[in-house]
């Protein structure tokens, strides 16, 4: 962070207007370089256990959440930049013990947040649309 410098102020004036009365202020810094390589190395950096980041147009390549989810080592929550509540949350499972770890992380958020949690698991399907890990209902 550099102290003093203006884009430090502007940011620390926006997030202190867009504080609830009473809320905690958070830690504000600015870091020189490349976006979607300084806010993965600074969630590292204060250990953070969620980056949370604004998703802006879904038509756009190259977009800063897709570099920053690529590049981020800790977990992380994209929202769209026009997001106005969080319910429900939907967990994609495949399966792995890392899809059952994301499920217990997302039911623990869910609980704090007072949302409610819903899963989905997609089976690939062969040609003539069977679950391609079973028999067709003929051959039974």
């Amino acid at each position: 962070a550099w102290p003093g410098h203006p884009a430090l102020e502007l940011v620390e004036a926006w997030v202190a207007d867009t504080l609830p009365a009473g809320a905690t202020a958070p830690r504000v810094a600015a870091r020189g370089g490349l976006p979607g390589v300084e806010i993965p190395r600074f969630a590292e950096e204060v250990n953070a256990d969620l980056l949370v980041i604004g998703k802006g147009d879904p038509t756009a390549v190259g977009d800063l959440a897709d570099t920053v989810l690529r590049r981020s080592r800790k977990p992380c929550l994209v929202l769209p930049c026009q997001w106005a509540k969080l319910s429900p949350i939907l967990v994609a499972l495949d399966g792995s013990e890392r899809g059952f770890q994301v499920h217990q992380a997302a039911c623990e958020l869910a609980e704090r947040t007072l949302v409610t949690v819903g899963c989905v698991a997609v089976e690939q399907l062969d040609r003539e649309g069977q679950d391609a890990g079973q028999a067709p209902q003929d051959a039974v």
